[in-house]
């Protein structure tokens, strides 16, 4: 599965080149829910998008952005103040005696000082980072699908919730945010028929067994390790990745747009790097016939998925693996 990836991240030439909309409404309801549900996450570059607002919509993005990583901020501090206390309070009892629990939280606080410094340095930048532009299953990413007759950018989460479900589909099945092509007939026939989309991708990775990506076989004994691998094709371009989407409702819940990566049979080339799955990027001039709420015709449908780019996939195994998580657990 494409369980990670890299957004196209300069909206403002996005929008240009591809003479599509944001929908300042929706990325405004997004900001604000997130102020409430501190689960809900945005991928970063989306942020960016809005650093120097042109209209007073957007200047009200912004202002929740900045509200949000006000209240960020408030929390790190306070988890960084806590730690520096623990670690000056376990060092003045390991001076009188060395105990187990002192032991531990020094070495706790060790590791948590830098990783939340980290945080709140990264909170605090104001320039974009390449990194800015990975998202991972759960988070919202921008994306471009049609609305009368107009390409239109949306806050979607990576993790499609079909209609008619319960909310606890979302842990029952966690791997939606891949649709396998083979499925498309079927488990996501609604989707597949009626609301398709397309996110702009540079690049994405996957977990792959690491003597694969290494182009070698297991050494006697050798256990089997799991790397994460990026591919970026070759020559560069941007991947105009196939997506199916959908509108769930629920009483009492807000409305949520999710969505899903299409995947296919790879290329030799992503087989070889030990991964069984892989993005359909469509040709930009099928981007239109794709998007069409319109086009129902599965055949139609099924031959643009057919005449994909199909550019050579390089892959390198990656340091850290995924989103920076806690460092350590209290044991």
């Amino acid at each position: 599965m494409c369980y990670s990836a890299m957004v196209r991240a300069d909206y403002q030439n996005f929008v240009r080149e591809y003479g599509a909309k944001m929908s300042i409404k929706d990325f405004y309801e997004i900001f604000w829910r997130r102020l409430e549900d501190r689960k809900l996450d945005v991928v970063r570059s989306a942020e960016m998008a809005f650093a120097t607002p042109q209209t007073e919509d957007e200047r009200a993005v912004k202002d929740l952005i900045a509200k949000h990583a006000a209240a960020k901020m408030a929390e790190l501090t306070e988890d960084l103040e806590k730690q520096k206390a623990r670690l000056v309070t376990a060092e003045a009892k390991l001076l009188k005696k060395v105990t187990k629990l002192a032991t531990n939280d020094r070495r706790v606080a060790l590791k948590k000082i830098p990783w939340l410094q980290g945080l709140i340095d990264n909170l605090q930048r104001t320039y974009a980072l390449a990194s800015d532009a990975r998202f991972f299953p759960g988070e919202f990413v921008p994306m471009m699908l049609m609305q009368d007759g107009e390409r239109i950018l949306k806050p979607m989460r990576f993790r499609l919730r079909p209609p008619h479900v319960p909310p606890s589909f979302d842990k029952e099945y966690d791997g939606t945010y891949n649709a396998r092509r083979n499925k498309l007939k079927g488990f996501w026939r609604e989707q597949y028929t009626n609301c398709r989309g397309v996110v702009i991708l540079t690049n994405f990775y996957e977990h792959v067994h690491r003597h694969m990506a290494e182009g070698r076989k297991l050494a006697p004994g050798e256990l089997v390790k799991v790397a994460v691998v990026e591919f970026r094709p070759e020559p560069e371009q941007y991947l105009h990745a196939a997506c199916v989407w959908a509108r769930w409702t629920g009483q009492g819940e807000p409305e949520l747009l999710s969505f899903a990566l299409i995947t296919d049979e790879p290329p030799p080339e992503v087989l070889a790097a030990g991964h069984d799955r892989c993005i359909i990027p469509l040709r930009r001039e099928d981007i239109d016939a794709w998007l069409d709420p319109e086009q129902h015709d599965l055949d139609v449908l099924d031959a643009i998925l057919d005449s994909r780019v199909r550019p050579y996939f390089n892959h390198v195994i990656v340091d850290g693996s995924d989103a920076a998580g806690e460092p350590d657990s209290e044991r």
